[in-house]
């Protein structure tokens, strides 16, 4: 096996576009496993396994991809939530609910490390993000004051430098090009990845109209960060999808849709990404202007793309295959359970696991 799939939206700059990945072109299922709890988090695939991790029993799985078989399970310590893992340098690194990071060799399931803030009160269940021997952990309070972000090394869990303007809840953070984004509350931030220092800020109320109110899980791709947003609170309006120059965070399009959005998946030419209402659009990457949009029965979660395909979640309990020139559907393959957050591909298979608990390999 030689891809992977190593972090929540593929790589360090999360925006889920697989450009050296195909998937199947006919749907089978190799094999199907159930576990006893259930899988919110999308299947993170490296080295031959599959890390999948458990909010009901706070447990990190390591599952063979090429057999379905347990490999060892990791006790996260009443970690509660588990965040999606990220995998880099044989190590397996994982966050939660009670302000730990754990560091676990992969192929053992020993744990190497423990990044510890001491405060409980503090989260770390936005997925780290690893690039260049260092990863980046969002340290978010429940409180909603005082969040972090934090720069590791991989190796021990040494802190590199923090980063401490952020207010406390903080989206998962996107590495590209020397440099750190993450949403807090309000604010776009952008961060040297050497020491920590501030390239820029911008509030986001300056992307927004009156009709539009937050801004979704940021991605990167080519100098340009993309975006989802809410609709606002009250009802009375649209959900929208930015896109936002990398270098100093002023907004370069806004585009209206009639929902809400999430984290889009993004190549060279066009932004892809699922609404609260079973729909999926395409918009061009460079004016945001609207190239197609179906009602696919799918779910508000993230797609995964490659150059063949859109790989969305459906709200009947399928992985739904569509082709990302028009919308129109490949294929709905029957996952007998909800899947949730992006599916993973590597090597012409597609790894996707669900509420139920089940994991499924489809080729």
């Amino acid at each position: 096996m030689d891809g992977s799939y190593p972090m929540f939206g593929g790589k360090p700059e999360r925006n889920g576009y697989l450009s050296e990945e195909s998937g199947p072109d006919e749907p089978t299922e190799q094999w199907s496993v159930e576990f006893e709890p259930s899988f919110y988090n999308s299947p993170i695939v490296a080295d031959g396994a599959i890390y999948q991790t458990s909010r009901d029993s706070e447990t990190l799985y390591a599952i063979s991809a090429e057999d379905g078989s347990e490999l060892w399970t990791y006790d996260l310590e009443s970690t509660e939530i588990p965040a999606e893992p990220a995998v880099a340098d044989g190590r397996v690194f994982v966050g939660g609910k009670v302000g730990k990071v754990h560091a676990i060799d992969a192929a053992t399931g020993k744990r190497e490390w423990v990044y510890d803030t001491g405060n409980s009160n503090f989260e770390t269940l936005r997925g780290p993000a690893v690039a260049d021997e260092t990863l980046y952990v969002a340290k978010t309070n429940q409180g909603g004051a005082n969040g972090k972000l934090v720069a590791l090394d991989v190796s021990n869990g040494d802190i590199r430098w923090e980063h401490q303007e952020a207010i406390g809840i903080m989206s998962a953070p996107v590495v590209a090009d020397g440099t750190v984004y993450f949403e807090d509350e309000g604010t776009l931030f952008a961060v040297n990845t050497d020491d920590g220092s501030e390239e820029w800020s911008k509030e986001i109320l300056t992307y927004l109209e009156s009709d539009t109110t937050l801004l979704q899980r940021p991605v990167y791709h080519d100098g340009t960060l993309y975006a989802g947003g809410l609709g606002p609170y009250d009802g009375n309006g649209a959900g929208a999808v930015f896109a936002i120059d990398a270098s100093d965070g002023s907004r370069i399009w806004r585009t209206e849709v009639d929902t809400d959005t999430r984290q889009p998946a993004v190549d060279g030419d066009s932004v892809y990404i699922s609404g609260a209402e079973g729909q999926v659009f395409s918009l061009a990457a460079d004016d945001g202007t609207i190239e197609w949009e179906v009602d696919a029965n799918t779910e508000r979660f993230s797609p995964t793309l490659t150059d063949e395909a859109l790989y969305v979640s459906g709200d009947d309990n399928t992985v739904v295959s569509l082709d990302p020139t028009d919308g129109s559907e490949q294929w709905r393959f029957d996952t007998n359970g909800h899947p949730g957050e992006p599916v993973a591909v590597v090597d012409g298979t597609i790894y996707a696991s669900t509420y139920r608990g089940t994991v499924h390999r489809i080729e």
